[in-house]
């Protein structure tokens, strides 16, 4: 009795892993159906190749459009990006690269068109910028730094035009002007300074032209001179 139930228990184990490897068995589609297939339905997954036999892209297409995970190379077999595709479109996060694997761009996508946060790096692995799109443009605080790691630029974007109060150094460290944008020209008030970050001039301008009184000052920070500037009739 007690090897019958053995026996028993046996058999239901392997029937219960048939069935279990059958559920996970990747569907193959006979050869007597390849012709009746309609392959606009049925995801392919695809390679190419550059002149040398190194492979160059890897990923499925669904009626020769790009879908799902996709893996793009460089001829030296390191990866040049990676990413998803939705019905053709580039959507969700990718991951760009150097020839040297190092990263060089981090970006969201949303059915083709660049949407959220996103950062690019130098070849040497420091930020070159960082901000954020919207429908493909440019939009809200970005910042943009020097190869040895120091601050450029710092300011705000609205549909991909610079708004607001922006800020420029120099590669090393010292502020050089900052001021008011709008429509990407400078509009409103403004300084420039001098190498050691001193006070050189403040005043207006209106569409990225210098207008009424400047104020200039002497290279160890005193006050010089007003210089009124004339608009143009």
């Amino acid at each position: 009795m007690k090897k019958y139930l053995i026996l028993m228990l046996v058999q239901s184990i392997l029937i219960a892993a048939a069935i279990i490897n059958s559920s996970f068995k990747p569907e193959v589609l006979a050869v007597n159906t390849l012709a009746t297939t309609d392959w606009s339905l049925t995801p392919i997954y695809s390679k190419t190749y550059f002149d040398n036999g190194v492979l160059k892209a890897e990923g499925r297409l669904l009626d020769s459009n790009k879908i799902g995970w996709w893996n793009f190379y460089y001829s030296n077999n390191n990866i040049k990006k990676k990413g998803a595709y939705l019905k053709g479109e580039k959507h969700g996060f990718w991951e760009t690269f150097y020839k040297n694997g190092q990263t060089e761009l981090l970006l969201e996508w949303n059915q083709g068109l660049k949407s959220g946060w996103a950062k690019r790096y130098f070849e040497n692995g420091k930020l070159n910028w960082v901000g954020e799109f919207k429908d493909d443009q440019k939009t809200g605080l970005w910042k943009s730094f020097y190869s040895n790691g120091e601050l450029k630029e710092t300011g705000f974007f609205s549909h991909n035009t610079k708004v607001g109060w922006w800020r420029f150094w120099d590669a090393n460290g010292n502020i050089l002007e900052e001021g008011d944008y709008a429509n990407n020209q400078k509009n409103g008030f403004y300084k420039t300074f001098y190498a050691d970050s001193l006070l050189k001039t403040e005043g207006y301008y209106f569409n990225d032209e210098p207008t009424g009184e400047w104020r200039y000052y002497k290279e160890d920070g005193r006050f010089d001179q007003v210089i009124k500037i004339e608009d143009d009739e």
